[in-house]
């Protein structure tokens, strides 16, 4: 079982523990299909997302975008006001590290199975949602492999989903909206569509939800030769993949890179590894407890991939957004302490906002991602619409900025032969850097600097 909590801890999940998910916008490629009505149901009173997920987790392909957090901002719509729980897809995406075209299965897939979105209801409402591991740069660079691989993990694991369970926290409502496929007859994928809502209503609303199997509480199964690893300071067990001597000559060199002109800044993480000690279930009701945030995922591949893991994450911070055209990235770089003591929490914010050092740090990350996304969007169209506002999140307070520009309507051929503007996007940006930490520049040559410091990869 692979887990993530990365200090903003994940839009995705924190690369250096686990592999990154692509936002709820994002990852959550809508299907598509015209003229056609999919059956949508809603559930009243609206089921809590803990219900939700213990009633779904025995079916394959659990997966959930949650957002435990709801966060008001200066955008037009607050962070976190949707989750989407989805189970049992009709078909898989399984891509293995290096492979020559990652996205072609899930761009077929996306041109086969069509139709409109419903106006008013969630956005996501039936589509291809997943893993994009950090290790697909290896498919969209030029770069050498990390020596360690304990987990094995694709490059892409992913399912199409046909039937979805959607939350607006706004609203507290909650619907059950089938699609159907991959039935594309009209009569015919109407029926599934029926059969399969009343299959999710009735487990939503089902007083003893099926239970998860036990096979779930064990631990995962490593490679035969894993990276090194050695004992840090905490529970019996807690092993880290650096030493102390050698994370210390780390943080040397990343000096040399920087003084050197080759980064702007380095964000230097260890990958923690414990025994589990509870199902992945559990462990991830603890975690939307004790740390909700407005993107927080979990993601069982065990039943519909070769990979016996479950993934888990919760990060304030998400990486990439596509919607009309709209590409938003949200970067945050500024960090205080929250002690839920008023007067001293008063003076940390005025700190926070008041510091030279932390504002520029996030100014230059601002920078950075508008010359991200200038390449892939209309001449003039990158906006900075929110610059170091502060945000305050469960134990933390942060500086957050959001950066935003307008995708062509089609990308040429000459760019990206067959390629929505969409997927020509995540070929240029995803999986550039960490979701959380665009930071490396110039070029490729971040990926060259990052696998020198790797002792495995970032699974």
């Amino acid at each position: 079982m692979a887990s993530g909590n990365h200090g903003h801890p994940l839009a995705f999940l924190e690369t250096s523990v686990i592999n990154e998910w692509v936002t709820q916008t994002t990852s959550a490629a809508k299907l598509f299909n015209p003229r056609f009505d999919p059956t949508v149901r809603e559930l009243t009173p609206a089921p809590s997302i803990k219900q939700g997920l213990e009633s779904l987790q025995h079916l394959p392909g659990a997966l959930l975008l949650d957002s435990s957090m709801q966060i008001q901002s200066s955008v037009a719509q607050p962070l976190g006001r949707f989750s989407f729980l989805m189970a049992d897809p009709f078909d898989q995406v399984i891509v293995d590290v290096a492979a020559a075209d990652p996205f072609q299965t899930i761009q077929s897939l996306l041109k086969r199975f069509r139709t409109d979105s419903i106006p008013d209801l969630p956005p996501m409402q039936g589509g291809i949602a997943g893993l994009f591991s950090y290790d697909l740069n290896q498919s969209l660079e030029k770069i050498s492999r990390s020596p360690g691989n304990e987990f094995e993990l694709p490059a892409i694991a992913a399912g199409a989903y046909d039937t979805v369970v959607a939350w607006d926290h706004e609203q507290n409502r909650c619907w059950v909206v089938s699609q159907g496929f991959p039935e594309t007859d009209g009569a015919i994928r109407k029926d599934r569509a029926n059969s399969r809502a009343r299959f999710f209503v009735d487990l939503l609303t089902s007083v003893n939800p099926t239970q998860k199997s036990e096979t779930q509480f064990q631990n995962a199964t490593l490679a035969d030769e894993p990276s090194p690893s050695f004992e840090v300071d905490g529970p019996v067990g807690l092993v880290s993949n650096f030493s102390r001597a050698r994370y210390m000559a780390a943080v040397k060199k990343c000096i040399d890179y920087i003084h050197a002109g080759d980064v702007f800044q380095i964000n230097l993480a260890q990958r923690l590894l414990f025994p589990a000690n509870a199902s992945s279930i559990e462990l991830y009701q603890q975690l939307r407890q004790c740390n909700p945030a407005p993107f927080s995922g979990f993601f069982d591949l065990s039943q519909i991939s070769p990979f016996d893991a479950q993934i888990i994450s919760a990060s304030p911070e998400r990486f990439l957004s596509v919607r009309d055209r709209i590409v938003e990235t949200r970067p945050i770089k500024g960090t205080r302490r929250r002690t839920r003591r008023p007067m001293v929490d008063i003076q940390a914010k005025q700190e926070l906002l008041a510091s030279v050092k932390d504002r520029a740090e996030n100014t230059m990350i601002v920078d950075l991602m508008r010359n991200d996304l200038s390449p892939v969007c209309c001449d003039d169209s990158i906006r900075v619409t929110q610059l170091c506002e502060l945000e305050e999140y469960q134990s933390v307070m942060h500086l957050v900025s959001a950066v935003q520009g307008r995708l062509p309507r089609r990308v040429g051929p000459s760019r990206c032969a067959g390629c929505d503007q969409e997927w020509f996007f995540l070929r240029s940006e995803a999986p550039d850097h960490s979701p959380a930490s665009p930071h490396s520049r110039p070029g490729n040559h971040r990926f060259h600097l990052r696998c020198s410091f790797d002792t495995h990869r970032n699974d």
